[in-house]
């Protein structure tokens, strides 16, 4: 089949690779002729042009956003969604014209690449699938990061009328499936399938925790959680930074390491300067480079925030998976990966805002790792292989489109 995938992300390097150009290398592996179109919202690819990976790999065209600095934020933004899809949208123009896909792919938020999606989805023999991750603007309203009740209610609209435009919806869990069925606006007759996050297990050196720790300057012989990723309202630090606080009065040994970078890095940096023991920031680093870090630590923290109604199911999962650790999940009461979590066996759930609960969580995980350590990582790496295997999710794609 000839699939076209529409994103707004898409790593530069292979040995640091995103969901997006996992799912796009394991489909033309599988013997499909895979063209992704990127509207490269981060500005990471160095010019536009079309790629092939390799002669059997997706064929890359890529298009810069559009970033204006002279402008005020609002307008830069604006400026940045309304005209860098435009500008990718030219080049599908060109290329569809010979290029005629089976199947389009895409990802949620639709509304980061509107016109390129009804470019693509205008035709009724083109079968369309939707990676639904982000119910775009809820969960941007809910964490705060949108305004506004008119530019609210026409962003739903846009939105919901993008989705309407694909055969086939995959959710992330149960809880989202049912989400989307009750808060979407989408035909009743679309299907909704289950399609786990995925990963390719990219190849990391794991060396000595020791070795690993003396380089970074991380101590020896103290329990570390970790929490990469982006520092940004949403993602719970203010909980992580509480619960610190509060083991910093007891005579706990534990460091709480925060990799990564975000707005909300300054509150992390004032817990320091305050002489907060417990708290450790570094600079995100390359995935790799990442993954050999964090296996040397003993715990990953998958942290939200209380009263959503959006269900999450956090991507960073799958690094500490991979790394071998199980998982602190601080989680919203309306998702179901906190009982995943329990499930698998992986780690242990709270309810996002239960201080004293996580601080518990944590005392207790410190203990398990101690005690059957080498065990959990086993289970973490049986996980991963059994949820989130991405030649799975290529085959869901393609069985669902067919």
């Amino acid at each position: 089949m000839k699939i076209a995938m529409l994103t707004t992300k898409y790593s530069p390097s292979p040995h640091s690779p995103y969901l997006t150009d996992e799912l796009a290398r394991e489909l033309a592996a599988q013997g499909h002729e895979v063209t992704v179109f990127l509207a490269d919202w981060a500005n990471e690819h160095i010019a536009a042009s079309a790629t092939p990976e390799r002669s059997t790999g997706p064929t890359l065209i890529t298009s810069r956003a559009v970033v204006l600095p002279w402008l005020a934020p609002p307008l830069r933004r604006a400026v940045k969604w309304l005209v860098s899809p435009a500008r990718l949208a030219f080049r599908i123009w060109k290329k569809t014209r010979t290029l005629k896909p089976d199947v389009v792919v895409a990802f949620s938020p639709l509304m980061a690449l509107h016109l390129p999606v009804w470019m693509l989805t205008r035709t009724s023999a083109t079968r369309r699938f939707l990676v639904q991750w982000d119910f775009f603007p809820d969960s941007h309203v809910q964490n705060h990061a949108l305004h506004g009740a008119l530019k609210i209610r026409l962003l739903r609209a846009a939105e919901t009328y993008l989705m309407r435009r694909f055969d086939v919806i995959g959710c992330m869990s149960t809880r989202n499936i049912e989400y989307l069925r009750r808060h979407c606006d989408v035909r009743a007759s679309t299907p909704a399938v289950h399609l786990p996050l995925w990963t390719s297990r990219p190849a990391f050196t794991r060396r000595p925790r020791e070795v690993v720790r003396r380089q970074y300057g991380l101590p020896l012989d103290t329990p570390i959680f970790v929490f990469g990723g982006q520092f940004i309202p949403g993602r719970g630090i203010e909980d992580i930074l509480q619960a610190t606080r509060q083991l910093a009065r007891g005579h706990d040994k534990m460091l709480f390491l925060f990799i990564g970078s975000g707005p909300l890095a300054t509150q992390i940096e004032a817990d320091i300067q305050a002489g907060n023991p417990f708290i450790k920031l570094m600079a995100g680093v390359p995935r790799s480079e990442y993954l050999s870090l964090i296996s040397a630590c003993n715990v990953g923290i998958v942290s939200t925030v209380r009263d959503v109604t959006v269900p999450t199911f956090p991507s960073k999962t799958l690094d500490y998976l991979l790394a071998g650790l199980p998982v602190l999940a601080s989680v919203e009461e309306s998702t179901d990966f906190g009982e995943f979590v329990e499930a698998q066996g992986i780690g242990v759930r709270v309810l996002a805002g239960d201080i004293t609960r996580f601080v518990a969580a944590a005392r207790t995980l410190s203990e398990w790792v101690e005690r059957d350590g080498e065990a959990l990582a086993a289970r973490c790496s049986d996980c991963l292989d059994q949820h989130f295997s991405v030649a799975s999710a290529a085959r869901t794609v393609v069985a669902q489109t067919h």
